[in-house]
């Protein structure tokens, strides 16, 4: 039951995105992602992807903590434990990324949330 309710909540983000007009939809896509981050090891240039990968899912991360709370979000979709590093935060979402490479024609921000939904669902 749970499962279902973290995918459904997942699809909703997916149909959420997908319906943007153009001018606002995310420019980043999930091999996009993958290929920045991919290159976290790799030669001079190593800390601009470092920082790019990072600073992208982190920043989709921050706002989602900001808006939380709000009148139109109400509740967080996903609730990240106070001792996770955000080094761990980024493996989740590659990993996740990696895995489903089905949907990695998603935008990049949708597939930090369903990693994230997926990995620290909210308890309510």
């Amino acid at each position: 039951m749970r499962h279902s309710a973290l995918l459904l909540i997942a699809l909703a983000i997916s149909v959420a995105t997908l319906s943007q007009p153009a001018s606002t939809a995310e420019r980043i896509d999930g091999h996009q992602l993958l290929e920045q981050c991919e290159k976290l090891g790799e030669g001079p240039a190593k800390n601009y992807y470092a920082g790019t990968c990072a600073g992208y899912i982190m920043g989709v991360i921050d706002s989602h903590n900001g808006a939380a709370g709000t009148e139109k979000m109400p509740e967080p979709y996903f609730c990240i434990p106070g001792d996770v590093s955000r080094g761990q935060l980024i493996d989740i979402v590659l990993k996740y990324v990696e895995a489903h490479p089905e949907r990695r024609h998603f935008g990049g921000a949708t597939l930090i949330w369903i990693a994230l939904v997926f990995e620290y669902p909210c308890q309510y």
